[in-house]
């Protein structure tokens, strides 16, 4: 199994046939000036091609936009994107897990899937209350 994404040949706004390789499974940061082409590489690359892609699969090819940005893209997995634009909300302390209600389903798989560090020193099974910012039980109990 591929252990990266790698794109070949990107091109689309500012990117001009630019080659990236990026590790899967790990949180991925893009950064760059202004006019860098970060925007371009992340929505109109990376998530244009991994919702085109899983449109095709789905059968709903007739959505999807005929237009290659890239030469080849490898390791491409279906796509979320959480945009970039400012929404109204009336708590100003909402996070990207707020706005994709994923901090419960993470919660969840780290509670069910995760391993106990050895640092600490509790005799209870994991739980999603331990994960969650929120919770008594989601505080460090030691510095």
């Amino acid at each position: 199994m591929n252990q990266n994404v790698e794109i070949k040949g990107a091109r689309i706004h500012n990117l001009r046939n630019v080659d990236v390789t990026i590790p899967k499974n790990k949180l991925t940061v893009i950064t760059g000036v202004s006019g860098s082409g970060k925007s371009s590489l992340a929505f109109d690359t990376l998530y244009e091609e991994g919702r085109k892609r899983y449109l095709m699969f789905s059968g709903t090819q007739l959505m999807v936009e005929s237009e290659l940005s890239v030469d080849d893209i490898r390791g491409l997995s279906p796509t979320v994107v959480v945009e970039q634009r400012i929404i109204r909300q009336s708590n100003p302390r909402s996070t990207v897990s707020t706005r994709t209600q994923i901090e419960a389903l993470l919660s969840s798989l780290f509670a069910n899937f995760g391993v106990m560090d050895e640092g600490y020193e509790l005799d209870e099974p994991l739980e999603a209350a331990m994960f969650q910012k929120n919770s008594p039980k989601g505080m460090c109990p030691r510095w």
